[in-house]
Order: structure tokens, then C-alpha cells, then sequence
């Protein structure tokens, strides 16, 4: 009789502690899963703003580029009109 208590009490604290471990890993995949959700949309926003941000100077700089040389067209030409004159 001892023998089939003791065996019970065995097999119960095993199953139980079986749905705990259980619980356990659904929380940890869970909580991975949001953790991974989370970076990969921090990643993306960061990548959003590096090719924002890098659009933006080429944008920049082709204009500044295209003034120069706007400005230098506009000076060789009036130093041809003088000259000219």
C-alpha cells in the first residue's frame, strides 16, 4: 500500500512539474518571439532613416554641385562678354 502512495505521489509531482517546465518553454518562445518581433523593428527603422538620411545629403550635394557650376558657367561667361566687349 505505502509502495502504491509513494508511487502516486511520484507520478504526480512528475506531471506537475512536467506542465510547469511546459508553461515554461511557451513563455520563453513567447517571449524570444517578441524580443525578435522588437529588434528586427528597430532594425528596419534604423535602416529606414540611414536611407532617409543618406538620400537626403546625395540630394544636398547634387545641388550644391549644380549651383557651382551654374555660378561658374555664369562667370566664364560674363568674363567672355567682357572680353568680347
Amino acid at each position: 500500500i505505502l509502495t502504491i502512495v509513494i508511487l502516486t505521489i511520484v507520478i504526480i509531482t512528475i506531471v506537475i512539474l512536467n506542465t510547469a517546465v511546459l508553461t515554461i518553454n511557451i513563455l520563453n518562445v513567447a517571449v524570444l518571439t517578441i524580443v525578435i518581433f522588437i529588434i528586427a523593428v528597430i532594425t528596419i527603422v534604423i535602416l529606414i532613416i540611414v536611407i532617409i538620411t543618406i538620400v537626403m545629403l546625395t540630394i544636398v550635394i547634387l545641388t550644391i554641385a549644380i549651383i557651382n557650376i551654374v555660378l561658374i558657367t555664369i562667370v566664364i561667361l560674363t568674363f567672355v562678354f567682357i572680353t568680347i566687349v
